[in-house]
């Protein structure tokens, strides 16, 4: 009967053992996926509009609770129409030494309210180091009047430029993240009075 106790025990102890290591290694797992993001679940988290909506550098984005992506909450800001081009800014959290995600992605979602008549180009993303580098990044397509997702390479497999408006190199793209000091989003691509939207932003390993 002791025998047969013991044995029960040690099963009991070696299921016990696996159990608790395949539950830190999802933890681990999940950590790793998504180490950094704005959902905007219950307020701006720290973003910043600068640029021609509202004022200049610096102003804080409306925020609304729903009509966001999977309707939650989302970032907007209305274009003033005073000629510039107005770009959302990610908080300090963003800053820093990024480098791990090299070979991640960047994710997020972009909505406007606009007569989609006047679309124009400029830089669309714009990542800056130190020292004056920086990388900028150009979409294929504008958002449209319904939640746009965007998912880039943080890598030259996707086609980020340098200051200078020459192919970053996977070396350049390096040194931009490993020390990031300003992250500027466009929220604008109407010619014209528009509305743009922002939620989900995310750096993806």
């Amino acid at each position: 009967m002791k025998k047969n106790h013991f044995e029960v025990l040690k099963k009991i102890f070696l299921i016990t053992l696996v159990v608790l290591s395949t539950g830190c290694g999802d933890d681990d797992k999940k950590v790793k996926e998504t180490i950094i993001s704005s959902d905007f679940v219950s307020g701006v988290d720290d973003w910043k509009i600068e640029g021609d909506a509202k004022g200049s550098e610096g102003v804080i984005p409306n925020f609304s609770e729903i009509n966001g992506v999977g309707n939650s909450g989302y970032i907007y800001a209305k274009d003033d129409a005073t000629g510039g081009t107005w770009y959302f800014i990610a908080p300090s959290k963003y800053h820093g030494n990024k480098s791990e995600f090299f070979n991640g992605k960047l994710e997020f979602y972009l909505i406007q309210d606009s007569n989609m008549a006047n679309q124009f180009k400029d830089d669309d993303l714009i990542i800056d180091g130190v020292s004056g580098k920086k990388i900028l990044y150009n979409h294929d397509n504008y958002p449209n009047k319904t939640w746009t997702k965007y998912q880039i390479n943080l890598n030259s497999d996707s086609q980020w430029v340098n200051e200078n408006g020459d192919i970053a190199s996977d070396e350049e793209i390096k040194n931009v993240l490993s020390n990031i000091t300003k992250i500027m989003l466009r929220g604008e691509f109407e010619d014209g009075e528009d509305t743009g939207g922002l939620d989900g932003f995310k750096f993806l390993n």
